[in-house]
C-alpha cells in the first residue's frame, strides 16, 4: 500500500464529502481504471456507418485515471478508515544489533519501517520493512532488510540487458 497501513484510498472529491481534508503537502498516487461499456443496436447514435452490422451490440474498452490519497494523509476520516494493524507475534521482542544497524543504517536508500510486509517499491526507490520486534531473530530482520536493498542494487548495478 505504498507505505500506508490504511488500505482505504479516494480521490479529493470523495474525502470532501466525507468533511475530511487532504493535509497539506501531500502527494497524491495515480489509479487507473479499466472498463468496457457496451452499446446496444438499438441505440440511435449506433448507425452512423449505415452497413448492415448495426444488428450487433458494439463493446468500447477504457481507461480512465484518478488521482487518490491514502486515508492516512487524510485528517477528519472516520476511524473506519483505519483498521487496528495485525498484532505482533507472540514472541519477546527483538533488538537491534549494533553493528549490523549501523551498517545498514550508512546505505543511502530510504527505509520506511511500516506494516506487515517487506518489499522494494521502484518508483519512489523506497524499501518498507516491518519492524525489528515482527522478526523472532534479529538475523532474519536484517536479511530479509539486505535482500530488499538488493533490489535497489539490480536496478542500479546490474541493469537488465536489452535484446
Amino acid at each position: 500500500m505504498a507505505g500506508h497501513s490504511s488500505p482505504f484510498w479516494m480521490t479529493l472529491p470523495q474525502a470532501n464529502a466525507l468533511d475530511a481534508k487532504v493535509r497539506k503537502g501531500e502527494k497524491s498516487s495515480i489509479v487507473v481504471y479499466y472498463g468496457q461499456s457496451r452499446k446496444d443496436a438499438g441505440d440511435e447514435h449506433d448507425r452512423s456507418d449505415g452497413n448492415d452490422h448495426s444488428e450487433e451490440a458494439r463493446i468500447f474498452r477504457f481507461q480512465k485515471s484518478y488521482r487518490v490519497f491514502n486515508a492516512c494523509q487524510i485528517e477528519g476520516l472516520p476511524d473506519s478508515f483505519f483498521p487496528d494493524p495485525e498484532p505482533a507475534p507472540e514472541h519477546p521482542p527483538s533488538e537491534p544489533i549494533p553493528h549490523m544497524q549501523a551498517f545498514f543504517d550508512a546505505i543511502d536508500i530510504t527505509t520506511v519501517f511500516t506494516g506487515t510486509e517487506a518489499y522494494y517499491l521502484p518508483p519512489v526507490d523506497k524499501v518498507y520493512m516491518p519492524s525489528i520486534t515482527r522478526f523472532q531473530e534479529p538475523r532474519n530482520f536484517y536479511g530479509v532488510w539486505a535482500h530488499e536493498l538488493a533490489h535497489n542494487a539490480e536496478l542500479w548495478i546490474m541493469p537488465r540487458r536489452s535484446s
